[in-house]
Order: C-alpha cells, then structure tokens, then sequence
C-alpha cells in the first residue's frame, strides 16, 4: 500500500512537473509592428500574446512631445519640430518602449535610415549602447549579447541621426513565481526519492 501510494505521489508529482516545464519552454519571438496609417498621441499601447507595451516620446525640447506612427514606423514630434522621425538635428529625441513585464530585447527594424544613421539604446535608464551603425539594408539590428529590462529608449544623439523604429522582436521572461514553482516541485520530486531509498 505505501508503495502504491509513493508510486502515486510521483506520479502526480511529475506530471505536475511536466505541466510547469510546459509553461516554462522557450518563447517563440514576439514581434511588434509600428507601422500603419497617419496618427500622433501622446502614447500607443500594444498587446502581442500577453505582453504588454506602451511606447511614449522624450525630447530635450521642453515643450509638449508625442508619438507619430506612420508607414516607415514610429517617431517623435513636438512643437516647431518639422521632422517626424527620431532626431538628433537641434533637440535630442528618443522613443521610449515600457513593458509590463521583463523582456529580452532581441532586434530592432529602423525605418526610413540612411548610410550615416546611429542609434544609442538606453535599458532601464542606463545607456548600454552609443552610436550604433544601423545595418543597411534590412535595417534591422540584432542584439548580441541580449538585453533583458522593461524599458527600452532608442536615442538619436548626434545631429545627423534620424530615423523610425519600425519593428522590434522581443521574448518574454518566465515570472519570477513561475519559476519558484518550478524549484519547489524539483525539490519534492528530490525528497521522495531519497524517502524511497531509505524505506527499501
């Protein structure tokens, strides 16, 4: 009987187990899209499966910023600025993307860049990255190493840099209780195995 009841007690257990690693494997990439009509907010928000964003302007100008989408993807725009994209001519400009959960920040697609635009990335408010080439062509930028945070601003510094963030491919981060749960039932599993040793 109390074999029986063991063998039960695992058997829940690493079906349990199994259940957890499921909601643990590997993100597939997220992808959000900036592109689309013709439109100025003061933010966007996004949601691509469960993962939150809302993408907010900054500019050195003092006065009144906000977001424009267009077909060539997101930029900054405040008052007297003729420019729509994300510039470093006159006022440094910087599109802000907040997530509501920790995410690895995988590439980044510019819109409308020519041979001589930079980017500077700032991940939860420190700059990680300074005068970045953006890749000709596809435009797109992958990261190596990774960066993990929630908030990612992507800066034009210098005068000549400008340009939209068109897309960006993030993946998600296990929740912080996801993954004691995952330490709690290994270490059930680990305890009943020894129990089983000791009573044979």
């Amino acid at each position: 009987m109390r074999n029986f009841l063991s063998k039960t007690a695992i058997a829940g257990t690493v079906a349990t187990l199994g259940i957890t690693a499921v909601g643990l494997a590997p993100a597939q990439a997220i992808t959000f899209d900036f592109t689309g009509s013709f439109d100025i907010e003061p933010s966007f928000s996004f949601n691509e499966e469960g993962v939150g964003l809302t993408v907010t302007p900054f500019s050195t100008n003092p006065l009144p910023t906000g977001v424009v989408r267009t077909g060539f993807g997101m930029g900054v725009t405040s008052f007297l600025d003729t420019s729509f994209q994300v510039d470093g001519f006159g006022f440094q400009d910087a599109l802000k993307l907040t997530f509501d959960r920790v995410v690895e920040m995988t590439s980044v697609t510019f819109g409308f860049v020519d041979r001589k635009d930079e980017f500077t990335l700032f991940v939860d408010g420190v700059e990680e990255l300074s005068d970045e080439d953006i890749p000709g062509g596809s435009n797109t930028y992958f990261f190596s190493p990774t960066f993990l945070g929630e908030q990612f601003a992507f800066a034009a510094i210098e005068k000549n840099d400008d340009f939209y963030v068109k897309r960006v491919d993030v993946e998600a981060v296990p929740e912080p209780a996801a993954m004691v749960g995952l330490g709690v039932v290994a270490a059930g599993l680990l305890a009943q195995r020894r129990s089983r040793k000791v009573t044979v």
